[in-house]
């Protein structure tokens, strides 16, 4: 028990149990004392920063000088991954900046170094980049993914239509 009749909560995330409080609620991670609410404050939005940064993977490619120079795979695209506070309220207007694409592929320090010691990765890389570090024809697998997902897309509102009614 606390000086204050409470019981001590021992798993605080920040203080482990040195501030002598209560938890903060019932499932939370911390306990009362304000030190540790503005802690885990402070570090949630450093964590929010991190990943509303251009490319997902922030931590990893502020870290990593690598860039994209091989696409063995397009996984998805996206035309607003970082957008402002007024942007996801009013929209934005794209532009080749905006434009990232989720890529499997090999990553390196120079298109000069050899494939097999590159990197095999999957990464949000943004278009400009993909364009700077290869040719067109290298780039033809963005077009083939284009191409194909109209078809998937379609073929899998197909399927959760057929799930949700087998529920039904």
């Amino acid at each position: 028990m606390s000086e204050h009749g409470e019981d001590i909560f021992y798993d605080c995330v920040i203080c482990s149990g040195a501030k002598t409080r209560e938890r903060n609620g019932p499932n939370g991670t911390r306990c009362k004392h304000n030190s540790c609410k503005d802690e885990l404050t402070r570090r949630n939005k450093e964590m929010r920063a991190a990943l509303q940064s251009p490319a997902g993977d922030s931590a990893v490619v502020d870290q990593d000088p690598t860039e994209c120079f091989r696409i063995k795979e397009v996984l998805g695209v996206s035309m607003c991954l970082k957008m402002s506070k007024a942007d996801k309220r009013l929209g934005c207007d794209y532009n080749a900046v905006d434009c990232y694409y989720h890529v499997r592929g090999k990553y390196g320090g120079s298109r000069n170094e050899d494939v097999d010691d590159m990197i095999s990765d999957t990464r949000w890389v943004q278009l400009t980049e993909l364009v700077r570090n290869m040719s067109e024809p290298q780039l033809a697998e963005l077009d083939s993914w284009a191409g194909q997902l109209q078809k998937t897309a379609k073929a899998a509102r197909k399927r959760v239509r057929q799930q949700q009614r087998s529920e039904e």
